[in-house]
């Protein structure tokens, strides 16, 4: 568990789309201990995203990372991180993004600005499976989207040559269950388009999607040969892994006193009221300590987990949030 020991690095942003980090001075550093913290200041650090790398993740980022070393290929391996929504599989591609899209160190202070390598281009599918749109949104983020009319070799072409500029070892594909959207011969045309798109870039793909999106996938060998599937499961509160995971959860909250969130019990709390996913049981301990901290408890308890401890924080299992109330 933990984050394997990794320095944070300065990230370039989603290829153009966003500014660096502020300089590339170290980050400040936080007080080792809450007491030296005021109460916004902590609820404010809690709003702050932060990577837990439990094992399952770490292989898989392992796995992607190995993907990235591979040489210009007239065919490559790619990959597909397959999970139910909100469960990390786009943590994980942002992370991969992190540690290998790095400022040059004298990016900020260097009069002509040095030369920049994006090694991992993300984007998110179009919304509906389309070749022409995938190649649309490429362009859109490098900031360099053509006329509607232009045909899609010269689309194809033009990303080609701006991503052996930028260095683009891997391009990460987010939302990959989009392409469920549209009828057969739709996503079969857009399957296709993106077989096309990394022959012609000889560079591989990680794709995310949900389960849904692994039909798709398998509904054409030859891309499903592709894109071996790698997946998240839904955690369990029995696994040895949950207990692990939870026991990180707490160790980044700073609550003053133990919550003892890697138990059985507290385990089976959360696992019921979340439904195993990775998101609603970071967004419930989240929200809970927010409680710990307004209330000056300091902790989170298995009573905050039962019924009216929920309702406290307005809290509703994720699989009951559609259901018409009674």
């Amino acid at each position: 568990m933990g984050n394997g020991g990794e320095e944070p690095k300065e990230l370039f942003g989603q290829a153009f789309g966003r500014r660096p980090d502020a300089g590339n001075s170290p980050a400040p550093q936080e007080p080792a201990e809450p007491e030296a913290l005021d109460l916004e200041t902590r609820l404010r650090l809690l709003k702050r995203p932060f990577w837990i790398g439990y094992d399952r993740a770490v292989q898989i980022r392992a796995r992607i990372e190995d993907l990235l070393d591979t040489p210009y290929s007239d065919r490559v391996t790619s990959c597909a991180v397959i999970a139910p929504s909100y469960n990390g599989k786009t943590s994980i591609l942002r992370n991969v993004q992190r540690r290998h899209n790095v400022l040059p160190p004298d990016y900020q202070q260097s009069p002509s600005r040095p030369e920049i390598k994006i090694p991992v281009f993300f984007m998110q599918a179009p919304p509906v499976p389309d070749e022409d749109r995938l190649l649309d949104a490429v362009l859109r983020l490098l900031c360099i989207q053509g006329s509607p009319r232009e045909p899609t070799e010269h689309k194809i072409s033009r990303i080609q040559a701006v991503f052996v500029g930028l260095g683009v070892k891997l391009l990460a594909i987010d939302e990959f269950g989009f392409y469920q959207a549209g009828s057969h011969d739709r996503q079969k045309k857009a399957l296709n388009g993106l077989k096309y798109l990394g022959n012609y870039l000889q560079i591989p793909m990680v794709i995310a999607a949900v389960e849904e999106g692994l039909n798709v996938l398998s509904a054409n060998e030859e891309i499903a040969n592709r894109f071996p599937a790698e997946h998240l499961p839904r955690w369990k509160a029995n696994d040895q892994n949950t207990l692990s995971l939870l026991a990180s959860f707490e160790s980044k909250l700073g609550l003053r006193k133990p919550s003892n969130l890697g138990t059985e019990g507290m385990a089976k709390l959360i696992i019921a009221n979340t439904g195993g996913i990775l998101g609603h049981m970071h967004d419930l301990v989240r929200e809970l300590a927010k409680k710990a901290l307004r209330s000056g408890a300091e902790q989170i308890v298995e009573a905050d987990l039962k019924p009216e401890g929920l309702k406290q924080i307005r809290w509703v299992i994720p699989s009951l949030r559609h259901q018409r109330p009674v």
